[in-house]
């Protein structure tokens, strides 16, 4: 195990590297982890893309896509993508450009949010985002008639793999270009054919299940790629999960409802 292979995310700590990579931790590894990091529980998925069906998983597509490939709509819906927009790879610096960057789109896309736990960043945090960030790609889509950027996606490129890491899109514009239609038919050819990655996946399964990205990439013939859960934690977090799981529904403080979800997914029971 390699400390650095993992980081800090919301109190808890979590693998940084492709999904494929990561193994089974021991007991040791575990202590180790939440000490050097301070974190109060760490998740660990291993077993990537097993036979068994469980209750983690990860939405990959792994295989070549066809506009024939599609359902009727979806087909009718990237076609008037790809007639209205122009889609392409675009620069860290164009994300960054003061007159028709990736920011405003960044900060509008939030309101579609029906729940959230946290809030847009200031214009300067996004921005040393994008510059320090080596190993992301990025693509955008630009309404034809005005030039103006209304939705991107982060790509995250690790160990022959593609992870889109963030979509954002401007709401007013999204069931009337359809970019995310445009943008999904065209990286995964990129990806999958051009580039020949392992896969491609938009991540893991959601708890705070505040869009529906993973049920709408369905539609783009993506899967889920079972893989077995495990959750340690400090010893007092412990405790208090095992005093509040049986009344887990009706918790209302959003971070510890949603880190009892993940204890159900390790039990099984959600």
């Amino acid at each position: 195990m390699n400390i650095q292979d993992y980081k800090s995310y919301q109190r808890g700590i979590i693998f940084a590297g492709a999904p494929h990579c990561e193994k089974k931790l021991t007991e040791e590894e575990c202590s180790l982890l939440l000490k050097h990091y301070n974190g109060w529980f760490i998740r660990n998925l291993y077993d990537f893309d097993c036979k068994e069906k469980t209750s983690f998983w990860f939405v990959i597509n792994d295989r070549p896509l066809t506009i024939s490939d599609l359902p009727t709509k979806t087909r009718n819906q990237v076609r008037r993508a790809l007639n209205t927009l122009d889609i392409k790879k675009v620069s860290s610096e164009t994300m960054l450009d003061k007159n028709n960057g990736g920011y405003d789109v960044y900060f509008q896309s939030f309101s579609r949010y029906k729940d959230v736990t946290s809030k847009p960043v200031t214009k300067e945090i996004w921005s040393q985002w994008i510059k320090s960030r080596s190993d992301v790609e990025y693509w955008a889509a630009y309404n034809i008639e005005t030039g103006k950027m209304i939705a991107y996606v982060d790509v995250l490129i690790q160990n022959g793999i593609a992870k889109y890491t963030a979509m954002k899109g401007i709401p007013a514009f999204l069931n009337k270009n359809y970019p995310f239609y445009g943008l999904l038919f065209i990286m995964q050819e990129y990806y999958v054919e051009k580039q020949r990655l392992r896969f491609v996946t938009d991540g893991a399964r959601s708890v705070t299940e505040h869009s529906n990205i993973q049920s709408f990439l369905d539609k783009f013939r993506f899967r889920r790629a079972y893989c077995r859960i495990q959750i340690k934690y400090v010893w007092w977090v412990k405790i208090l999960i095992s005093f509040l799981y049986p009344v887990r529904n009706i918790i209302p403080i959003k971070k510890i409802k949603y880190l009892l979800r993940f204890e159900a997914m390790q039990r099984g029971q959600y």
